[in-house]
């Protein structure tokens, strides 16, 4: 049931709401993301965007260091990017549950550096962004896959109080909306 209430949430791009004070908002975009994807986020995100955390992998260290380009010049001073083996795929033998627990550890890493009232975006493959979407919406690990996420989309979570570590949430974050099919 929370699979199908993940694909109504996509619609059109829109102007994006600020980051609440109380609130740290993570940013998912996949690695292989197009061009409007970046002038989408550098649209709607400068102002709150703070880091970037991205897979190991060069095509996501490429992405990331794109969106830089396309950032930096609205805000004063560099983005701080940062890369993580925490957020690639499956590797042989490891399971949903496996690698969902080193997803979601990366995400409250940065999460935990992210300022109230600002965001942080993560760069990844596919299964690695549907694993994180899913622990927003309360999707178990194993039916990530049919969560949907184009590889075109931007998806916004915002985590108020309450809503990580996971190890302690007591309520799920708000997962926003946003989506941008370019």
């Amino acid at each position: 049931m929370l699979a199908l209430l993940a694909l109504t949430l996509h619609t059109a791009g829109f102007t994006m709401p600020s980051v609440d004070f109380d609130t740290r908002r993570l940013i998912l975009v996949h690695a292989s993301a197009p061009a409007a994807t970046l002038a989408h986020v550098a649209a709607e995100h400068t102002d709150d965007l703070r880091y970037v955390m991205t897979s190991s992998e060069a095509e996501a260290i490429d992405l990331a260091d794109a969106i830089a380009v396309v950032v930096e010049p609205k805000r004063i001073g560099k983005l701080p990017i940062s890369k993580t083996p925490g957020l690639r795929e499956a590797g042989e033998g490891e399971s949903a549950d496996e690698v969902s627990v080193r997803v979601i550890e990366v995400r409250d890493f940065v999460l935990s550096g992210t300022a109230f009232g600002y965001a942080s975006l993560l760069v990844a493959r596919q299964p690695v962004l549907q694993l994180l979407l899913a622990a927003g919406l309360g999707v178990a690990p194993s039916e990530a896959g049919g969560v949907e996420l184009p590889t075109d989309a931007v998806c916004v979570i915002d985590f108020g109080p309450g809503t990580f570590p996971s190890s302690v949430a007591e309520e799920l974050p708000v997962v926003r909306d946003q989506w941008l099919n370019a």
